[in-house]
C-alpha cells in the first residue's frame, strides 16, 4: 500500500489537529513539528527505533565510554557516530524553530521532504498552523507541551495513510517553511527555485488551538487576513538536512 506520497489527485491525507493547551508558544509549535520528523523518520524506515530509545541508547553509550575509555564499544562506533549526528540535527534544527516560532515573522507553511534531493522526493508532509493564534499563553490548567506533543503522535500513528508505509532505502529529509519573501530571518536559506513535484501529494496537517479557546484570542490584524495570493511568499530551507541509519547486524 502506498501512503501519502504518490498517490491519485482526487484523493486527500489529511489530520486535523485541535488542542487545549496551557501555552501556545514558539517551544510548544517547535516541539510538535519534532514530533512529526521524528515519528516521519521511524515510520519511513529511516531510524531503526523511536527516538525516545535512541537517545537513551545515547546515555549508555556515554555510561560505556566513562567505564571503559579504550573500548571499541561506545562512541567510537560508526553506529553510535551516526547516531550522535543524527541527534545533534535535530536538536540544531529544533533550537531554530523556536527562534522562528517566537519571532513576529508569519509563517504560513512547513513542509518535511524526503528523498534523495529536495527535486527527488519520494513523500512528503504538510504542516499547517492556525494564524490566527500566534505566541499566546493561556494561563489555563491545560496540558503542558510534553502532553500534547503524545497526542499528537498518537493521532498520526493511528491515522491509516500516514502509518502506510512504502519501503524504501534511507534517504535524506529536509525541511522547509513558507515565508515572505522580505523575511529578515536567519538560518533558514532562501530556496526561489523551489517547487514540490505536482505527482507527489503530502500528507497535510493542520493543528489549532481547540475552538473554545479561539473565541478569547485578540481579532486578527488586517496582515493575519492576506491570503496567499496577495503576499509574495517563498520557501525557505534548513541547511542541514537529516540522514538516517540502520544498525548493523
Amino acid at each position: 500500500v502506498m501512503a501519502a506520497s504518490l498517490l491519485d489527485d482526487a484523493v486527500t491525507h489529511r489530520q486535523d489537529v485541535q488542542f487545549e493547551s496551557e501555552k501556545w508558544d514558539g517551544e510548544t509549535k517547535a516541539a510538535l513539528v519534532m514530533n512529526v520528523i521524528q515519528l516521519v523518520l521511524y515510520h519511513r524506515h529511516q531510524i531503526p527505533s523511536p527516538i525516545e530509545i535512541l537517545t537513551r541508547e545515547k546515555s549508555l553509550l556515554a555510561a560505556s565510554d566513562e567505564k571503559s575509555p579504550n573500548s571499541k564499544a561506545g562512541f567510537k562506533s560508526q553506529s553510535a557516530k551516526r547516531l550522535m549526528h543524527l541527534l545533534e540535527s535535530l536538536d540544531e534544527i529544533n533550537l531554530n524553530l523556536i527562534s522562528l516560532f517566537n519571532s513576529d515573522i508569519d509563517l504560513y507553511e512547513i513542509l518535511i521532504v524526503l528523498g534523495s534531493t529536495v527535486f527527488s522526493p519520494k513523500c512528503a508532509y504538510c504542516i499547517h498552523f492556525d494564524r490566527s493564534q500566534h505566541q499566546i499563553v493561556l494561563n489555563l490548567p491545560f496540558p503542558k507541551t510534553q502532553v500534547i506533543s503524545r497526542q499528537l503522535m498518537l493521532k498520526l500513528a493511528t491515522n491509516d495513510d500516514f502509518v502506510a508505509c512504502q519501503s524504501f532505502p534511507l534517504t535524506n529529509l529536509f525541511l522547509f517553511i513558507k515565508l515572505p519573501r522580505c523575511s529578515d530571518i536567519s538560518w533558514f536559506l532562501p530556496r526561489q527555485d523551489f517547487k514540490l513535484k505536482s505527482h507527489v501529494k503530502p500528507f497535510t496537517i493542520d493543528i489549532s488551538l481547540h475552538p473554545d479557546l479561539k473565541r478569547s484570542q485578540n481579532k486578527l490584524s488586517p496582515a493575519d487576513t492576506l491570503s496567499d495570493q496577495d503576499t509574495d511568499l517563498i520557501w525557505f530551507q534548513a541547511p542541514i538536512s537529516i540522514k538516517g541509519y540502520k544498525d548493523k547486524v
